[in-house]
């Protein structure tokens, strides 16, 4: 919409800034697997990390805007993972959601048919720690785990952002990244690893 176009301009030109609307939006696993590429983040692994992890993809990762093939953001992501040194265990679930979308209809569903299945899988398939690259699925993770103590279930599974990941694999200390704000145990993971 030219008219559109003119009146964001105009206010971008006050910051020297022009639109020409040439923009591709991008998810963030696509700008690592495209733009920055396997090669060069393998490259800057100073810190493999030697720890057993359930990827959890998230359905938005599924969502395909420019292909059919709907594993192909959970596939870059499985690869970028996998650059760290972690060891990926497959659960089952990969493909379930983590009921963040319905824990307002229905928390108890939420929680005890979506949070609680996954968790299960994970530990049985081995996993030390959760990965996901979703912002809401984190949430799901860590406060979920909180929300089934009350019903007797303590899990205490660590969920780390891909993005946390990376950077413990770059070198970036533990302390830089603010572990100890998670409501999981992933600080007590971190220094647990540290010590290996």
């Amino acid at each position: 919409d030219r008219e559109k176009r003119e009146r964001i301009n105009s206010i971008l030109r006050r910051y020297g800034r022009e639109f020409k609307g040439n923009i591709e939006v991008k998810h963030a696993i696509e700008v690592l697997y495209e733009d920055i590429g396997l090669n060069r983040i393998r490259s800057n692994i100073v810190k493999p990390q030697r720890m057993h992890v359930a990827l959890h993809y998230g359905c938005h990762l599924y969502r395909e805007y420019k292909s059919t093939d709907i594993m192909r953001k959970p596939n870059m992501m499985r690869e970028i993972a996998a650059q760290t040194g972690v060891k990926i265990v497959d659960y089952g679930l990969e493909r379930l959601c983590c009921g963040y979308p319905s824990m307002q209809a229905n928390e108890e569903f939420s929680l005890k048919n979506r949070l609680l299945l996954k968790l299960s899988r994970m530990r049985e398939a081995g996993a030390e720690a959760i990965v996901t690259a979703c912002p809401a699925c984190m949430i799901q993770f860590e406060m979920g785990q909180v929300m089934l103590r009350p019903y007797g279930i303590q899990y205490n599974m660590p969920c780390l952002n891909l993005m946390e990941l990376l950077a413990l694999s770059f070198g970036v200390p533990y302390q830089e990244l603010h572990l100890e704000l998670h409501r999981s145990p992933v600080l007590q993971l971190v220094q647990k690893m540290e010590v290996k």
